[in-house]
């Protein structure tokens, strides 16, 4: 097994690697989600000391500027009574949907791990 081509019609990208996110936002990396039907988003987080994670996913018609919020794709804020969990969600990608998307996480307080 190897590589992100998982089907043909199945890709798995990363917008926020693997790591420790320091107090404030951090913007994911854009992915190419045309000619997909659906995006599913999995954010995994390690464990939290005494930090908050709020993690949420935006679109973009170029992949470089224009991001705004996708209604309705965030997670409920992670916090220690929640972390080191993986949490899922689906986004439909037709219709009216913008062709990039990325993953932004706002970390309060203290750093937090976390990959989407």
């Amino acid at each position: 097994m190897g590589g992100s081509q998982v089907a043909p019609d199945l890709l798995a990208k990363q917008t926020i690697r693997p790591q420790s996110i320091g107090a404030g936002t951090l913007n994911g990396l854009a992915v190419d989600a045309a000619g997909y039907d659906e995006a599913m988003v999995v954010l995994d987080t390690g464990t939290f000391t005494t930090g908050t994670l709020d993690a949420k996913v935006q679109e973009s018609a170029d992949g470089s500027t224009g991001w705004t919020d996708i209604a309705g794709a965030a997670f409920a804020q992670v916090t220690s009574a929640s972390d080191d969990s993986i949490y899922v969600g689906t986004i439909r990608m037709e219709g009216a949907r913008l062709r990039y998307l990325r993953a932004v996480a706002v970390v309060a307080t203290a750093a937090c791990l976390a990959a989407v």
